[in-house]
């Protein structure tokens, strides 16, 4: 059984567990020496939404891949450089889009 990841201690157990099933360390390496400097917290990055979708209350969510993180991270980068600006989803996934193909 799955259980959802609670703290920071979880998501870097995880990682480490990983090399156990036949992993490389590329995940534990990522979440230890980030590629660029990260707005959110690895808290806040890696934790899964709490909210859950009509219907699928009991279904464990799906892990949030790199494009997914990338855009999260992304959007609270902008969020602190234009606290006055309001953001549509579609722009900021298109700006995002543009930033991850650099």
């Amino acid at each position: 059984m799955i259980h959802p990841v609670k703290n920071i201690n979880d998501i870097l157990n995880y990682a480490n567990n990983l090399q156990d099933h036949g992993f490389e360390n590329q995940d534990h390496e990522l979440i230890l020496n980030p590629p660029y400097q990260l707005t959110l917290s690895l808290d806040s990055l890696l934790l899964l939404a709490r909210r859950n979708r009509k219907n699928k209350i009991n279904k464990i969510p799906r892990p949030q891949n790199a494009w997914v993180l990338f855009r999260k991270d992304y959007e609270a980068n902008k969020r602190i450089q234009f606290p006055d600006q309001i953001f549509k989803m579609k722009t900021v996934s298109i700006n995002t889009g543009d930033e991850w193909k650099i």
